[in-house]
């Protein structure tokens, strides 16, 4: 299983689909006295059913999914906010900032070792 990843800005484009695996985000508009920050999130698309398919692929699955998120964010500088489950939520100083990452992690997803079974 290699998982997909939307980038899309939420703000301008539109409802990306929950489960889909989704990257967005949100950079709300500055004004003098406020800093900005972009969030990221990510969900794998129908991680549920792998789980329930092919659980020791989904553990294996998850491993190298969670290193690729975590080294993607230490090399953009964004802030690890929390996890749940399979879903990344994290800020970065800078929506360009964010958006480096979430297109590197798409980047890199396709190229892992990904388990067959």
């Amino acid at each position: 299983y290699v998982p997909d990843i939307v980038v899309a800005d939420i703000c301008g484009a539109g409802d990306t689909p929950r489960e889909s695996v989704a990257a967005s985000l949100v950079a709300p508009p500055a004004t003098e006295n406020d800093s900005v920050i972009a969030m990221l999130f990510t969900d794998v698309r129908s991680s549920t059913q792998l789980w329930m398919k092919c659980p020791d692929g989904m553990k294996k699955s998850l491993r190298l999914h969670n290193i690729c998120i975590r080294n993607q964010l230490a090399i953009h500088e964004g802030y690890e906010v929390k996890t749940i489950g399979d879903a990344f939520m994290a800020a970065f100083k800078t929506s360009k900032l964010a958006l480096k990452c979430g297109l590197a992690i798409q980047n890199e997803l396709p190229d892992l070792d990904w388990p067959l079974s």
